[in-house]
Protein backbone atom coordinates (compact mmCIF):
# COMPACT_ATOMS: atom_id res chain seq x y z
CA UNK A 1 0.00 0.00 0.00
CA UNK A 2 3.00 2.29 0.72
CA UNK A 3 4.61 2.33 -2.18
CA UNK A 4 1.43 2.42 -4.33
CA UNK A 5 0.42 5.92 -2.07
CA UNK A 6 3.84 6.79 -3.18
CA UNK A 7 3.07 6.33 -6.86
CA UNK A 8 -0.36 8.31 -6.33
CA UNK A 9 1.25 10.86 -4.21
CA UNK A 10 4.36 11.79 -6.56
CA UNK A 11 2.19 12.08 -9.34
CA UNK A 12 -0.76 13.72 -7.17
CA UNK A 13 2.15 16.35 -6.65
CA UNK A 14 3.13 17.09 -10.21
CA UNK A 15 -0.84 18.10 -10.22
CA UNK A 16 -0.77 19.78 -7.06
CA UNK A 17 1.99 22.13 -8.81
CA UNK A 18 0.52 22.88 -12.01
CA UNK A 19 -2.54 23.10 -10.02
CA UNK A 20 -1.13 25.69 -7.96
CA UNK A 21 0.65 27.27 -11.53
CA UNK A 22 -3.13 27.41 -12.93
CA UNK A 23 -4.21 29.51 -9.61
CA UNK A 24 -1.34 31.99 -9.97
CA UNK A 25 -2.38 32.62 -13.59
CA UNK A 26 -6.06 33.14 -13.15
CA UNK A 27 -4.79 35.29 -10.12
CA UNK A 28 -3.21 37.49 -12.05
CA UNK A 29 -5.98 37.43 -14.78
CA UNK A 30 -9.14 38.19 -12.92
CA UNK A 31 -7.70 38.31 -8.75
CA UNK A 32 -10.39 38.11 -6.58
CA UNK A 33 -13.30 40.48 -8.62
CA UNK A 34 -16.49 39.49 -9.35
CA UNK A 35 -15.96 37.67 -12.48
CA UNK A 36 -13.57 35.29 -10.64
CA UNK A 37 -16.61 35.15 -7.94
CA UNK A 38 -18.72 34.12 -10.75
CA UNK A 39 -16.29 31.34 -12.00
CA UNK A 40 -15.97 29.73 -8.30
CA UNK A 41 -19.49 29.24 -7.58
CA UNK A 42 -20.64 27.99 -11.33
CA UNK A 43 -18.31 25.74 -11.13
CA UNK A 44 -19.28 24.30 -7.48
CA UNK A 45 -22.20 22.52 -9.28
CA UNK A 46 -20.37 20.14 -11.80
CA UNK A 47 -18.11 19.55 -8.37
CA UNK A 48 -20.87 18.36 -5.91
CA UNK A 49 -22.33 16.14 -8.30
CA UNK A 50 -18.96 14.51 -9.34
CA UNK A 51 -18.56 14.22 -5.70
CA UNK A 52 -21.62 12.85 -5.20
CA UNK A 53 -21.94 10.70 -8.54
CA UNK A 54 -18.55 9.73 -9.47
CA UNK A 55 -15.69 9.14 -7.54
CA UNK A 56 -17.86 9.84 -4.02
CA UNK A 57 -20.76 8.28 -3.51
CA UNK A 58 -21.21 5.74 -6.70
CA UNK A 59 -17.30 4.73 -6.39
CA UNK A 60 -17.28 3.92 -2.99
CA UNK A 61 -20.68 1.65 -3.49
CA UNK A 62 -19.27 0.20 -6.69
CA UNK A 63 -15.38 -0.69 -5.91
CA UNK A 64 -16.55 -3.36 -2.95
CA UNK A 65 -19.59 -5.17 -5.02
CA UNK A 66 -16.81 -5.08 -8.20
CA UNK A 67 -13.83 -6.18 -5.62
CA UNK A 68 -16.26 -9.41 -4.54
CA UNK A 69 -17.27 -10.25 -8.31
CA UNK A 70 -13.31 -10.17 -8.95
CA UNK A 71 -12.68 -12.57 -5.64
CA UNK A 72 -16.10 -14.27 -5.46
CA UNK A 73 -16.93 -14.88 -9.36
CA UNK A 74 -15.49 -14.98 -13.12
CA UNK A 75 -13.93 -11.63 -14.33
CA UNK A 76 -16.31 -11.76 -17.00
CA UNK A 77 -19.63 -11.16 -14.84
CA UNK A 78 -17.84 -8.38 -12.94
CA UNK A 79 -17.46 -6.71 -16.13
CA UNK A 80 -20.77 -6.85 -17.02
CA UNK A 81 -21.54 -5.53 -13.72
CA UNK A 82 -19.29 -2.74 -14.32
CA UNK A 83 -20.98 -2.00 -17.77
CA UNK A 84 -24.72 -1.63 -15.97
CA UNK A 85 -23.48 0.42 -13.92
CA UNK A 86 -21.68 2.59 -16.98
CA UNK A 87 -24.50 2.51 -18.90
CA UNK A 88 -27.33 3.74 -15.85
CA UNK A 89 -24.69 6.63 -14.50
CA UNK A 90 -24.49 8.16 -18.72
CA UNK A 91 -28.16 8.07 -18.75
CA UNK A 92 -28.52 9.91 -15.38
CA UNK A 93 -25.68 12.46 -15.83
CA UNK A 94 -27.36 13.05 -19.70
CA UNK A 95 -30.47 13.45 -18.01
CA UNK A 96 -28.96 15.84 -15.50
CA UNK A 97 -27.60 17.79 -17.84
CA UNK A 98 -30.66 18.33 -20.01
CA UNK A 99 -33.02 18.64 -16.88
CA UNK A 100 -30.06 21.58 -15.62
CA UNK A 101 -30.36 23.33 -18.90
CA UNK A 102 -33.81 23.94 -19.20
CA UNK A 103 -33.86 25.53 -15.25
CA UNK A 104 -31.08 27.26 -15.80
CA UNK A 105 -32.37 28.79 -19.37
CA UNK A 106 -35.36 29.95 -17.74
CA UNK A 107 -33.52 31.89 -14.78
CA UNK A 108 -31.09 33.51 -17.82
CA UNK A 109 -34.23 34.90 -18.78
CA UNK A 110 -35.19 36.03 -15.49
CA UNK A 111 -34.24 39.31 -13.83
CA UNK A 112 -31.25 38.50 -12.02
CA UNK A 113 -28.54 40.94 -10.44
CA UNK A 114 -26.11 41.33 -12.69
CA UNK A 115 -23.20 38.31 -10.87
CA UNK A 116 -25.93 35.75 -10.79
CA UNK A 117 -26.75 36.80 -14.18
CA UNK A 118 -23.07 35.48 -15.30
CA UNK A 119 -23.04 32.42 -12.60
CA UNK A 120 -26.28 31.00 -14.36
CA UNK A 121 -24.33 31.10 -17.42
CA UNK A 122 -21.09 29.93 -16.75
CA UNK A 123 -23.29 26.97 -15.11
CA UNK A 124 -24.61 26.91 -18.97
CA UNK A 125 -21.39 26.51 -20.14
CA UNK A 126 -20.07 23.97 -17.29
CA UNK A 127 -22.81 21.37 -17.26
CA UNK A 128 -21.44 19.15 -19.61
CA UNK A 129 -17.88 18.76 -17.34
CA UNK A 130 -20.48 16.78 -15.54
CA UNK A 131 -20.58 13.51 -18.01
CA UNK A 132 -17.04 13.39 -18.51
CA UNK A 133 -15.87 13.74 -14.83
CA UNK A 134 -18.36 11.93 -13.18
CA UNK A 135 -17.56 8.78 -15.35
CA UNK A 136 -13.99 9.21 -14.52
CA UNK A 137 -14.97 8.72 -11.11
CA UNK A 138 -16.43 5.50 -11.73
CA UNK A 139 -13.42 4.23 -14.42
CA UNK A 140 -10.93 5.50 -11.66
CA UNK A 141 -12.75 2.89 -9.26
CA UNK A 142 -12.28 0.32 -11.51
CA UNK A 143 -8.86 0.57 -11.77
CA UNK A 144 -7.75 1.21 -8.22
CA UNK A 145 -9.46 -2.31 -7.75
CA UNK A 146 -6.79 -3.81 -10.38
CA UNK A 147 -4.36 -1.58 -8.33
CA UNK A 148 -3.63 0.62 -10.91
CA UNK A 149 -3.56 4.24 -9.51
CA UNK A 150 -1.64 6.15 -12.29
CA UNK A 151 -4.21 7.19 -14.69
CA UNK A 152 -6.40 8.25 -11.91
CA UNK A 153 -3.40 10.57 -10.25
CA UNK A 154 -2.35 11.84 -13.25
CA UNK A 155 -5.68 13.19 -14.50
CA UNK A 156 -6.31 16.33 -12.70
CA UNK A 157 -2.77 17.16 -14.91
CA UNK A 158 -4.85 16.98 -17.81
CA UNK A 159 -7.33 19.68 -16.56
CA UNK A 160 -4.82 21.61 -15.46
CA UNK A 161 -2.13 21.17 -18.26
CA UNK A 162 -5.20 22.78 -20.53
CA UNK A 163 -6.05 25.27 -18.52
CA UNK A 164 -2.82 26.47 -18.33
CA UNK A 165 -2.21 26.64 -22.04
CA UNK A 166 -5.21 28.42 -22.27
CA UNK A 167 -4.19 31.47 -20.14
CA UNK A 168 -0.37 31.74 -21.16
CA UNK A 169 -0.89 31.20 -24.78
CA UNK A 170 -3.61 32.27 -26.02
CA UNK A 171 -5.92 34.39 -23.78
CA UNK A 172 -3.17 36.89 -23.35
CA UNK A 173 -2.69 37.55 -27.00
CA UNK A 174 -6.36 37.87 -27.56
CA UNK A 175 -7.22 41.29 -26.60
CA UNK A 176 -10.21 39.63 -24.81
CA UNK A 177 -12.58 41.50 -22.52
CA UNK A 178 -12.28 40.00 -18.79
CA UNK A 179 -15.89 38.44 -19.59
CA UNK A 180 -14.50 36.55 -22.90
CA UNK A 181 -11.77 35.27 -21.05
CA UNK A 182 -13.99 33.41 -18.52
CA UNK A 183 -16.33 31.79 -21.41
CA UNK A 184 -13.40 30.60 -22.91
CA UNK A 185 -11.69 29.19 -19.62
CA UNK A 186 -14.71 27.51 -18.73
CA UNK A 187 -15.10 26.17 -22.61
CA UNK A 188 -11.76 24.68 -21.38
CA UNK A 189 -12.71 22.72 -18.52
CA UNK A 190 -15.28 21.01 -20.29
CA UNK A 191 -12.95 20.24 -23.27
CA UNK A 192 -10.21 18.76 -20.44
CA UNK A 193 -12.92 16.73 -18.50
CA UNK A 194 -13.31 15.19 -22.05
CA UNK A 195 -9.92 14.75 -22.20
CA UNK A 196 -9.58 12.97 -19.04
CA UNK A 197 -12.75 10.90 -19.87
CA UNK A 198 -10.93 9.47 -22.82
CA UNK A 199 -7.71 9.11 -20.90
CA UNK A 200 -9.76 6.68 -18.59
CA UNK A 201 -11.42 4.82 -21.09
CA UNK A 202 -8.72 3.75 -22.94
CA UNK A 203 -6.31 2.47 -20.09
CA UNK A 204 -10.11 0.23 -18.88
CA UNK A 205 -10.24 -0.98 -22.24
CA UNK A 206 -6.30 -2.70 -21.80
CA UNK A 207 -7.30 -3.74 -18.42
CA UNK A 208 -10.31 -5.84 -20.12
CA UNK A 209 -13.16 -3.29 -20.00
CA UNK A 210 -15.46 -4.06 -23.55
CA UNK A 211 -18.11 -1.56 -23.06
CA UNK A 212 -22.34 -2.78 -24.67
CA UNK A 213 -24.55 -0.52 -23.43
CA UNK A 214 -27.08 -2.97 -20.79
CA UNK A 215 -29.91 -1.05 -18.05
CA UNK A 216 -30.88 -4.17 -16.00
CA UNK A 217 -32.02 -2.06 -12.63
CA UNK A 218 -33.12 -5.69 -11.61
CA UNK A 219 -29.53 -6.95 -11.59
CA UNK A 220 -28.72 -8.36 -7.79
CA UNK A 221 -25.04 -6.48 -8.16
CA UNK A 222 -26.70 -2.62 -9.94
CA UNK A 223 -29.81 -2.97 -6.78
CA UNK A 224 -27.34 -3.05 -4.04
CA UNK A 225 -25.06 -0.51 -5.30
CA UNK A 226 -28.17 1.57 -5.84
CA UNK A 227 -29.41 1.00 -1.84
CA UNK A 228 -25.65 1.80 -0.58
CA UNK A 229 -25.47 4.55 -2.95
CA UNK A 230 -28.75 6.43 -2.12
CA UNK A 231 -27.03 6.93 2.03
CA UNK A 232 -23.64 7.87 0.54
CA UNK A 233 -25.53 10.19 -1.78
CA UNK A 234 -27.32 12.14 0.88
CA UNK A 235 -23.57 11.80 3.04
CA UNK A 236 -21.67 13.60 0.15
CA UNK A 237 -24.05 15.76 -0.51
CA UNK A 238 -24.43 17.39 2.90
CA UNK A 239 -21.20 17.99 2.40
CA UNK A 240 -21.57 19.43 -1.08
CA UNK A 241 -24.52 21.61 0.73
CA UNK A 242 -22.13 22.40 3.06
CA UNK A 243 -19.49 24.17 0.45
CA UNK A 244 -22.46 25.57 -1.50
CA UNK A 245 -23.87 27.15 1.58
CA UNK A 246 -20.21 28.51 2.19
CA UNK A 247 -19.42 29.93 -1.60
CA UNK A 248 -23.70 32.05 -1.31
CA UNK A 249 -22.57 33.13 1.87
CA UNK A 250 -19.50 34.69 0.79
CA UNK A 251 -21.33 36.54 -2.11
CA UNK A 252 -23.23 38.57 0.89
CA UNK A 253 -19.92 39.34 2.43
CA UNK A 254 -18.83 41.10 -0.33
CA UNK A 255 -16.56 40.80 -3.12
CA UNK A 256 -13.54 39.00 -3.12
CA UNK A 257 -14.83 36.93 -0.21
CA UNK A 258 -16.33 33.56 -2.25
CA UNK A 259 -12.45 33.93 -4.14
CA UNK A 260 -10.65 34.24 -1.31
CA UNK A 261 -12.33 30.77 0.65
CA UNK A 262 -11.06 29.41 -3.49
CA UNK A 263 -7.69 30.31 -3.32
CA UNK A 264 -7.07 29.45 0.65
CA UNK A 265 -8.93 26.27 0.21
CA UNK A 266 -6.69 25.04 -3.09
CA UNK A 267 -3.66 26.11 -0.99
CA UNK A 268 -5.07 23.20 1.85
CA UNK A 269 -6.19 20.76 -0.98
CA UNK A 270 -2.20 20.24 -1.40
CA UNK A 271 -1.41 18.65 1.39
CA UNK A 272 -4.97 16.82 1.23
CA UNK A 273 -4.36 15.97 -2.17
CA UNK A 274 -0.77 14.72 -2.13
CA UNK A 275 -1.28 12.83 0.98
CA UNK A 276 -4.85 12.36 2.42
CA UNK A 277 -6.06 11.35 -1.28
CA UNK A 278 -3.69 9.10 -1.97
CA UNK A 279 -3.63 7.52 1.08
CA UNK A 280 -7.42 7.14 1.28
CA UNK A 281 -7.37 6.18 -2.60
CA UNK A 282 -4.79 3.22 -1.84
CA UNK A 283 -5.75 2.11 1.48
CA UNK A 284 -9.77 1.77 0.10
CA UNK A 285 -9.04 -1.18 -2.39
CA UNK A 286 -6.94 -2.74 0.12
CA UNK A 287 -9.95 -2.17 3.18
CA UNK A 288 -12.51 -3.37 0.78
CA UNK A 289 -10.41 -7.11 0.33
CA UNK A 290 -10.13 -7.34 3.86
CA UNK A 291 -13.51 -6.64 4.17
CA UNK A 292 -14.62 -9.25 1.68
CA UNK A 293 -12.44 -11.78 3.12
CA UNK A 294 -13.56 -10.79 6.87
CA UNK A 295 -10.18 -10.11 8.10
CA UNK A 296 -10.78 -7.96 11.16
CA UNK A 297 -7.36 -7.61 12.43
CA UNK A 298 -5.96 -6.29 9.50
CA UNK A 299 -8.24 -4.30 8.39
CA UNK A 300 -7.95 -2.43 11.94
CA UNK A 301 -4.41 -2.27 11.80
CA UNK A 302 -4.89 -0.90 8.00
CA UNK A 303 -7.02 1.94 9.20
CA UNK A 304 -4.96 2.89 12.53
CA UNK A 305 -1.66 2.67 10.35
CA UNK A 306 -3.35 5.03 7.31
CA UNK A 307 -4.55 7.63 10.28
CA UNK A 308 -1.01 7.65 11.43
CA UNK A 309 0.52 8.96 8.58
CA UNK A 310 -1.99 11.26 8.08
CA UNK A 311 -1.48 12.86 11.04
CA UNK A 312 2.32 12.58 10.53
CA UNK A 313 1.74 14.65 7.69
CA UNK A 314 -1.33 17.04 8.54
CA UNK A 315 -0.27 18.36 12.52
CA UNK A 316 3.13 19.69 11.18
CA UNK A 317 1.81 21.52 7.95
CA UNK A 318 -1.14 22.80 10.13
CA UNK A 319 1.56 24.08 12.65
CA UNK A 320 2.94 25.60 9.32
CA UNK A 321 0.12 27.60 7.86
CA UNK A 322 -0.74 28.70 11.18
CA UNK A 323 2.52 30.80 10.97
CA UNK A 324 3.57 31.32 7.41
CA UNK A 325 -0.51 31.77 5.78
CA UNK A 326 0.35 35.32 4.60
CA UNK A 327 3.61 35.37 3.50
CA UNK A 328 2.74 32.19 1.29
CA UNK A 329 -0.17 33.51 -0.54
CA UNK A 330 1.98 36.60 -0.68
CA UNK A 331 4.86 35.14 -2.51
CA UNK A 332 2.30 32.71 -4.58
CA UNK A 333 -0.84 34.84 -5.91
CA UNK A 334 0.02 38.50 -4.97
CA UNK A 335 1.10 40.01 -8.54
CA UNK A 336 -1.09 41.98 -11.30
CA UNK A 337 -5.25 41.53 -10.14
CA UNK A 338 -4.14 39.64 -6.88
CA UNK A 339 -3.33 42.81 -4.94
CA UNK A 340 -2.51 43.04 -1.13
CA UNK A 341 -6.56 43.02 -0.30
CA UNK A 342 -6.71 39.57 -2.16
CA UNK A 343 -3.51 38.34 -0.49
CA UNK A 344 -4.88 39.63 3.06
CA UNK A 345 -8.54 38.16 2.86
CA UNK A 346 -7.04 34.95 1.33
CA UNK A 347 -4.54 34.33 4.28
CA UNK A 348 -6.84 34.99 6.92
CA UNK A 349 -9.28 32.66 5.46
CA UNK A 350 -6.60 29.84 5.04
CA UNK A 351 -5.54 30.24 8.87
CA UNK A 352 -8.94 29.13 9.52
CA UNK A 353 -8.95 26.59 7.23
CA UNK A 354 -5.43 25.08 8.20
CA UNK A 355 -7.20 24.47 11.86
CA UNK A 356 -8.94 22.02 10.63
CA UNK A 357 -6.82 20.09 7.72
CA UNK A 358 -6.08 16.88 10.22
CA UNK A 359 -9.84 16.21 10.51
CA UNK A 360 -10.07 16.51 6.76
CA UNK A 361 -7.16 13.97 5.99
CA UNK A 362 -8.62 11.77 8.35
CA UNK A 363 -12.08 11.81 7.33
CA UNK A 364 -11.38 10.52 4.14
CA UNK A 365 -9.75 7.29 5.05
CA UNK A 366 -12.82 6.72 7.73
CA UNK A 367 -15.63 7.39 5.48
CA UNK A 368 -13.91 4.64 3.61
CA UNK A 369 -13.65 2.17 6.08
CA UNK A 370 -17.47 2.59 5.93
CA UNK A 371 -17.78 1.86 2.47
CA UNK A 372 -15.60 -0.90 2.44
CA UNK A 373 -17.81 -2.56 5.19
CA UNK A 374 -20.91 -1.36 2.69
CA UNK A 375 -22.29 0.91 5.76
CA UNK A 376 -23.26 3.69 3.97
CA UNK A 377 -25.76 5.25 6.59
CA UNK A 378 -23.39 6.09 9.75
CA UNK A 379 -21.53 8.79 6.85
CA UNK A 380 -25.15 10.59 6.39
CA UNK A 381 -25.83 10.51 9.71
CA UNK A 382 -22.65 12.26 10.62
CA UNK A 383 -22.63 14.27 7.81
CA UNK A 384 -26.28 15.62 8.82
CA UNK A 385 -25.30 16.64 12.11
CA UNK A 386 -21.72 18.54 10.58
CA UNK A 387 -24.23 20.59 7.94
CA UNK A 388 -26.45 21.17 10.99
CA UNK A 389 -22.78 22.92 12.69
CA UNK A 390 -21.95 24.19 10.14
CA UNK A 391 -25.00 26.26 9.09
CA UNK A 392 -25.10 27.37 12.85
CA UNK A 393 -21.41 28.41 12.92
CA UNK A 394 -21.42 30.34 9.81
CA UNK A 395 -24.38 32.32 10.80
CA UNK A 396 -22.80 33.34 13.89
CA UNK A 397 -19.02 34.37 12.60
CA UNK A 398 -19.39 35.36 9.34
CA UNK A 399 -19.92 39.06 9.91
CA UNK A 400 -17.56 38.91 13.08
CA UNK A 401 -14.86 37.19 11.26
CA UNK A 402 -16.42 37.66 7.34
CA UNK A 403 -14.33 34.73 4.80
CA UNK A 404 -12.40 33.82 7.97
CA UNK A 405 -15.36 32.82 10.04
CA UNK A 406 -16.72 30.53 7.02
CA UNK A 407 -13.61 28.80 6.75
CA UNK A 408 -13.63 28.55 10.68
CA UNK A 409 -17.07 27.10 10.17
CA UNK A 410 -15.63 24.18 7.90
CA UNK A 411 -13.42 23.41 10.39
CA UNK A 412 -15.16 23.34 13.34
CA UNK A 413 -17.68 21.22 12.19
CA UNK A 414 -15.26 18.61 10.50
CA UNK A 415 -13.49 18.06 13.63
CA UNK A 416 -16.85 16.88 15.30
CA UNK A 417 -17.24 14.95 11.67
CA UNK A 418 -14.10 13.21 12.87
CA UNK A 419 -15.10 12.58 16.54
CA UNK A 420 -18.63 10.76 15.18
CA UNK A 421 -17.03 8.97 12.57
CA UNK A 422 -14.01 7.35 14.99
CA UNK A 423 -17.03 6.22 17.76
CA UNK A 424 -18.93 4.93 14.74
CA UNK A 425 -16.29 2.97 14.01
CA UNK A 426 -15.54 2.00 16.86
CA UNK A 427 -18.92 0.70 18.14
CA UNK A 428 -18.65 -1.19 14.38
CA UNK A 429 -15.48 -3.67 14.58
CA UNK A 430 -14.39 -2.37 18.10
CA UNK A 431 -11.61 0.43 19.15
CA UNK A 432 -9.38 0.17 16.23
CA UNK A 433 -6.23 2.27 18.04
CA UNK A 434 -3.65 0.83 20.60
CA UNK A 435 -1.63 1.94 23.36
CA UNK A 436 1.33 2.22 20.25
CA UNK A 437 -1.15 4.59 17.97
CA UNK A 438 -1.34 7.15 21.02
CA UNK A 439 2.26 6.28 20.98
CA UNK A 440 2.90 8.11 17.85
CA UNK A 441 0.57 10.53 18.13
CA UNK A 442 2.32 12.25 21.16
CA UNK A 443 5.15 11.98 19.20
CA UNK A 444 3.82 13.92 16.64
CA UNK A 445 2.13 16.96 18.43
CA UNK A 446 5.52 17.22 20.13
CA UNK A 447 7.66 17.54 17.14
CA UNK A 448 5.12 19.45 15.67
CA UNK A 449 4.84 22.08 18.25
CA UNK A 450 8.90 22.21 18.61
CA UNK A 451 8.39 23.27 14.92
CA UNK A 452 6.35 25.70 14.92
CA UNK A 453 8.07 27.55 17.29
CA UNK A 454 11.29 27.55 15.49
CA UNK A 455 9.05 28.48 12.27
CA UNK A 456 7.62 31.11 14.29
CA UNK A 457 11.06 32.58 16.04
CA UNK A 458 12.58 32.63 12.24
CA UNK A 459 10.06 34.33 10.40
CA UNK A 460 9.52 36.75 12.70
CA UNK A 461 13.17 37.37 12.77
CA UNK A 462 13.25 37.68 8.80
CA UNK A 463 10.45 40.02 8.50
CA UNK A 464 11.56 42.83 11.19
CA UNK A 465 14.73 42.44 9.51
CA UNK A 466 14.19 42.27 5.42
CA UNK A 467 12.54 44.67 3.72
CA UNK A 468 9.34 43.48 1.16
CA UNK A 469 11.50 42.54 -1.84
CA UNK A 470 10.62 39.75 -4.36
CA UNK A 471 14.12 38.17 -3.36
CA UNK A 472 13.55 38.80 0.27
CA UNK A 473 10.00 37.14 0.29
CA UNK A 474 11.33 34.00 -0.62
CA UNK A 475 13.87 34.15 1.71
CA UNK A 476 10.93 35.00 4.35
CA UNK A 477 8.96 32.24 3.61
CA UNK A 478 11.88 29.73 2.13
CA UNK A 479 14.25 29.83 5.23
CA UNK A 480 11.59 29.02 7.93
CA UNK A 481 9.88 26.38 5.84
CA UNK A 482 13.26 24.76 5.55
CA UNK A 483 13.97 25.05 9.62
CA UNK A 484 10.48 23.45 9.95
CA UNK A 485 11.27 20.58 8.05
CA UNK A 486 14.82 20.01 9.12
CA UNK A 487 13.61 20.51 13.26
CA UNK A 488 10.60 18.19 12.30
CA UNK A 489 11.85 15.65 10.61
CA UNK A 490 15.37 15.72 13.23
CA UNK A 491 12.95 15.08 16.02
CA UNK A 492 10.45 12.72 14.32
CA UNK A 493 13.93 10.43 13.68
CA UNK A 494 15.55 10.89 16.76
CA UNK A 495 12.19 9.94 18.67
CA UNK A 496 12.46 6.57 16.35
CA UNK A 497 9.28 7.22 14.82
CA UNK A 498 8.12 4.63 12.18
CA UNK A 499 5.79 6.74 10.48
CA UNK A 500 9.17 8.80 9.20
CA UNK A 501 10.44 5.45 7.51
CA UNK A 502 6.81 4.67 6.11
CA UNK A 503 6.92 8.24 4.45
CA UNK A 504 10.56 8.37 3.10
CA UNK A 505 9.58 4.59 1.86
CA UNK A 506 6.40 6.60 0.24
CA UNK A 507 8.88 8.74 -1.55
CA UNK A 508 11.29 6.57 -2.46
CA UNK A 509 13.89 7.17 -0.21
CA UNK A 510 13.78 4.63 2.40
CA UNK A 511 12.98 0.93 2.99
CA UNK A 512 10.54 1.07 6.16
CA UNK A 513 11.86 -0.90 8.87
CA UNK A 514 9.05 -3.29 9.11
Amino acid sequence: MTRSAGVFGSVTMLSRVLGLLRDVLSAGLFGTTQVWDAFVTAFTIPNMFRMMLGEGALSGAFVPIFTRYLHSSSEQQAWSFANKIISLLSVVLIGIIVIGWGILAVMYHMALPERIHLIVLLSIILLPYLFFICNVGLLMGILNTFHHFFIGAFCPVILNATLIFLMILYIPFSHLTELQKIYILSVGVVLGGALQFFSHWIVASKKGLRFTFSIDIHDKGVAKVWRLMLPAVMALSVTQINLVVDRVLALFIGEGAASALYYSNRIIQLPIGVFGVALATTSFPLMAHYSAVNDMPLFKKTISHVIQLMLFISLPATCGLLVLSYPLIRMIFEHSQFDADSTSKTAFALIFYSIGLCSYCCNKVIIRGFYSLQDTRTPVRVGVITLIINVVFNVVLMYPLKQGGLALSTSIASFVGTALLVFGMNKKIGVFYNTDFWISIRRILFASFIMMAAVYVSYRYLYLVLSATLWNNILILGIPLCIGITVYMALMYFLKSQELFDILELIGIHRSVN
